[in-house]
């Protein structure tokens, strides 16, 4: 019988599945086990599990990193600088909008529509007794 790859497809679909099961396993077990702040790193967890996992069942190649060495400085730009004046003008116009909101012009618009009058003293009444 003739297989497209090397080795036979549902050997390859039944580590999948493996491998996607232990890895959801091992978020949802951490997500269940860890404490406080460290629920937050559940997906970290599992994929940390499922990528040594893939490692044992030889699903990764490294050879390409292995190749080019642990430590290497990177190569800057292999194909050129091209500046493409649409784009320029373009990033310049949203700059230019995004740097008005950020500098008031959106707070100057805000109090226009009196959105601000939530934040008055008379609304927050545990300051009141603060003071």
């Amino acid at each position: 019988m003739f297989w497209p790859c090397s080795y036979p497809t549902w050997r390859r679909s039944a580590e999948n599945l493996i491998l996607g099961v232990v890895t959801l396993a091992a978020c949802l077990l951490w997500n269940i086990f860890a404490k406080g702040y460290l629920k937050q790193l559940s997906v970290l967890f599992g994929l940390a599990v499922g990528y040594v996992l893939a490692i044992c069942l030889d699903r990764v190649d490294l050879s390409v990193i292995m190749s080019g060495g642990l430590i290497s400085l990177p190569k800057i730009l292999l194909s050129g600088v091209q500046m493409i004046a649409q784009a320029v003008f373009t990033q310049r116009n949203i700059t230019i909008a995004s740097l008005a909101l950020a500098f008031g012009i959106g707070f100057t618009s805000a109090s226009e529509a009196g959105i601000w009058g939530i934040f008055r003293r008379s609304s927050r009444p545990c300051l009141e007794q603060m003071s």
